[in-house]
């Protein structure tokens, strides 16, 4: 199978072979879900689309084939809808956050090594109008697991779900609703790590030379650990419990008391001045 025609910098659409860009203003519906993702909001955004005909997120959708093919680091991995036989009008194909991918993997060979879990850190919503065919869109991820090596592009993926409060889940909800920039990718990584491998702080330190995924790479390295606390606790996960900070001492930082408002102070009046002693 070759799946050259999934490389695509953004959202794609094909009709008859012929591919056109989606169009800047998408569905009203299209959009709620998107904005409910970005707030966290993914059960409202699931009864939203169980509200509507012909939209479901990808893994409960049966109007569409959905597959996956890493793009690049830079890129990410591209998702395609492709519409089933006698499935007509609009469709509405959402990929959630928690959503990650493993690769495809050759049996013959045993795909030694194996490549790297991807996580999504991104969610949207493919919309293929009535007539079209196909829809894909490429999204940013994050390595998964800690020591595989990054796939090489044209690499096919299947689509996973993490199982729903897992800590992994709840992680990929904040990402996804955050969109952090590449200047936060080493506390991102760990902290993806951290919460989906348990990686250890010793072990960590010990090994030299691990980088973000996504480029420009960036080193990965324990002085990340208290940035990546702050993601774990945002995701409501707290990171005592985990081992990388038992190792490593770590103690969550105490909240910064309110400063209880002062009393203003009365201006004292100065004392009155004595006449001059003219004697």
């Amino acid at each position: 199978m070759r799946h050259s025609s999934f490389f695509v910098p953004a959202v794609v659409l094909a009709l008859g072979g012929a591919a056109f860009a989606q169009d800047a203003r998408p569905a009203p519906l299209q959009r709620q879900v998107e904005q409910l993702y970005r707030s966290q909001q993914r059960a409202q955004a699931e009864r939203l689309l169980a509200s509507a005909p012909r939209a479901a997120t990808w893994q409960a959708h049966r109007g569409v084939e959905v597959r996956a093919v890493f793009h690049s680091r830079a890129k990410g991995l591209t998702i395609e809808a492709v519409r089933k036989p006698k499935h007509e009008g609009e469709l509405l194909v959402a990929v959630p956050p928690g959503t990650w991918a493993k690769p495809c993997t050759d049996k013959r060979y045993e795909d030694w090594p194996c490549p790297q879990d991807l996580l999504l850190i991104r969610a949207r919503v493919l919309r293929l109008a009535p007539g079209q065919q196909r829809a894909s869109v490429t999204l940013p991820v994050a390595c998964a697991a800690f020591r595989r090596q990054g796939p090489r592009p044209t690499r096919a993926y299947t689509l996973q779900l993490a199982q729903p409060g897992s800590k992994l889940d709840r992680l990929a909800q904040l990402l996804c609703a955050k969109e952090l920039g590449h200047e936060r990718d080493p506390e991102l990584a760990l902290a993806v790590w951290i919460a989906h491998e348990g990686l250890g702080y010793e072990r960590l330190k010990q090994s030299a030379g691990f980088h973000t995924f996504r480029t420009p790479r960036k080193k990965v390295s324990v002085e990340h650990g208290r940035a990546a606390a702050r993601l774990l606790r945002e995701a409501g996960l707290e990171p005592a419990h985990f081992e990388f900070f038992k190792v490593q001492g770590y103690r969550p930082a105490p909240k910064a008391k309110a400063k209880r408002a002062q009393p203003a102070r009365k201006e004292s009046k100065p004392a009155p001045k004595r006449p001059a002693d003219l004697s």
